[in-house]
């Protein structure tokens, strides 16, 4: 009910803010439409309450979907959307420092101290980038951990509501009933259940497949001096040999 009554009240705010704002208004509209995204982790049947802390505990404190034996309930009314919004604000303003400080004191401070940033968010396959060859000098790099956690299952927690909020706003990210599960790099055995004894076998070499086009794509627009950076931290050597 509550989350339903957010998609509702966003669905109505659009226009308000559009027509107060102007082409300025859709940045504000996607810091109110990411509230939903922070409710629904931390008031659902899967949120629990953290006794040795005395607050809530949010739906994701590990990367599945673990029965609770017990649930609680954030106040909805009142305590949890404006919560959401004071942790959304506070994000993105130290996001807006990070942005805005140069890092060197030599640079001076104030207006002539600072440095131009553009910023520009893509959404698509890392195997199939818009951006020309060797147009990259630094690509920093996390991919899916092997067989460790799925992603595009878990997701979906959050697709179907945010498809109701953020779809009005980018509707062509949420074209899909659910999130695309063949095309993640993922090694995920329950693809291949059908092929019996081999399935694990088969998610390995769709894993490797997948990584190698990402790779192979990362080198095409990488530049000559280019550093390309990759974080993985599986606790087992096989997940490491794979992506090797």
């Amino acid at each position: 009910l509550v989350h339903g009554t957010f998609g509702e009240e966003f669905a109505k705010l659009i226009p308000e803010v559009r027509k107060e704002l102007g082409s300025d208004a859709d940045d504000v509209l996607f810091e109110l439409a990411l509230m939903q995204g922070k409710a629904l982790n931390w008031n659902s049947r899967l949120s629990s309450w953290d006794v040795s802390r005395q607050k809530m505990r949010s739906v994701f404190d590990r990367h599945d979907f673990a029965f609770k034996w017990t649930f609680a309930e954030f106040e909805g009314a009142t305590a949890l959307y404006s919560w959401c919004l004071d942790q959304l604000t506070d994000a993105y303003g130290g996001i807006a420092r990070l942005l805005d400080e140069t890092g060197a004191p030599e640079l001076g401070d104030g207006e002539a101290g600072r440095l131009e940033r553009q910023v520009t968010v893509l959404q698509g396959s890392a195997a199939s980038l818009t951006l020309p060859d060797g147009s990259v000098t630094h690509i920093c790099m996390d991919p899916p951990y092997y067989d460790n956690v799925m992603y595009a299952k878990l997701a979906d927690y959050f697709y179907v509501w945010e498809k109701r909020t953020l779809g009005r706003l980018v509707p062509g990210y949420f074209h899909d009933d659910l999130t695309d599960k063949d095309n993640e790099a993922v090694a995920n055995p329950a693809r291949f259940a059908t092929m019996g004894k081999r399935k694990k076998e088969l998610a390995d070499l769709d894993y490797e497949a997948k990584m190698t086009a990402i790779f192979a794509e990362a080198k095409r627009v990488l530049a000559d001096g280019g550093v390309l950076s990759v974080m993985f931290t599986h606790k087992r050597a096989e997940a490491w040999d794979t992506l090797g």
